[in-house]
């Protein structure tokens, strides 16, 4: 039993981190910062302009397709433009990928 008025529970020691714990507790706070920022300029380049580039890993051509509003819209088209351009059913010889149109 404590002997604290109206406390009818146990109390339970504070314990200090380790300084090994506050050390790996800093590095993990400072790799989620970069990854959250990462994240964030990933979402934001997604809103800008897209090209579909495909290539086909028989021949070497490589096409592109667009530009397309958004990341979105291209990413839409991705799966069908990329299945439209395969040389012979059940074959997937051709790969496509998505890239911003970034200003010059």
């Amino acid at each position: 039993m404590s002997d604290v008025v109206g406390f009818s529970g146990r109390l339970v020691p504070v314990v200090e981190p380790h300084a090994e714990e506050t050390a790996a507790d800093a590095v993990l706070a400072a790799a989620l910062g970069v990854l959250d920022g990462s994240a964030r300029a990933d979402v934001a380049l997604m809103d800008g302009p897209h090209i579909l580039v495909c290539t086909d890993s028989e021949t070497g051509t490589t096409t592109y397709t667009g530009p397309y509003g958004t990341g979105y819209d291209a990413l839409a088209h991705l799966e069908d433009h990329e299945a439209g351009q395969q040389p012979r059913p059940g074959v997937r010889t051709v790969v496509c990928t998505l890239a911003p149109l970034l200003p010059g």
